[in-house]
């Protein structure tokens, strides 16, 4: 039943965001981040994915941006994703100032217009496979000491199928 329900509420909303028009471009070479406290990210059906769009500087193969995941989630535990042009996907599991890059396996991404869907392929078979329901402006303190004022940045909504 609760399947249905998500189904049919992803379906609904569905049609706000196909006219918010998102493409492949919109995932090209960005990075983001999720909320993963007690493993949120793998279990639950509804997730968010917050864009990295202030970039501070660049250091030694890896960008910083101004955007705090523990400032915004008040805690440390995250999901970071980067969608390369390729269409490779780095993922990472990160856990305060520590991380884990998954890349067991090569994984790929897909963002199907038509079907505001985003899939997570990996060695040749799905991994994630989302509806995306919603796409909202945000406002995040930064915790950059050169940046004072509340930062924007983008904020997704996805229901996520088994």
């Amino acid at each position: 039943m609760k399947r249905i329900l998500l189904s049919v509420l992803g379906f609904i909303l569905a049609f706000q965001v196909s006219s918010q028009s998102l493409s492949k471009k919109f995932f090209r070479n960005t990075e983001w981040f999720s909320n993963n406290i007690d493993s949120l990210f793998f279990k639950s059906d509804t997730i968010k994915l917050i864009k990295y769009s202030n970039l501070v500087s660049k250091n030694k193969g890896y960008n910083i941006y101004a955007e705090s995941e523990q400032e915004y989630l008040k805690h440390g535990y995250s999901v970071y994703f980067h969608f390369h042009k390729s269409k490779n996907i780095d993922f990472a599991v990160r856990t305060y100032h520590m991380s884990t890059k998954i890349k067991i396996g090569e994984r790929t991404w897909k963002y199907i217009k038509k079907e505001n869907v985003l899939k997570i392929v990996r060695d040749g078979e799905l991994e994630f496979y989302f509806t995306v329901i919603g796409i909202k402006e945000i406002s995040i303190n930064s915790m950059a000491n050169q940046i004072k004022d509340p930062i924007s940045t983008v904020e997704l909504t996805l229901v996520k199928h088994k």
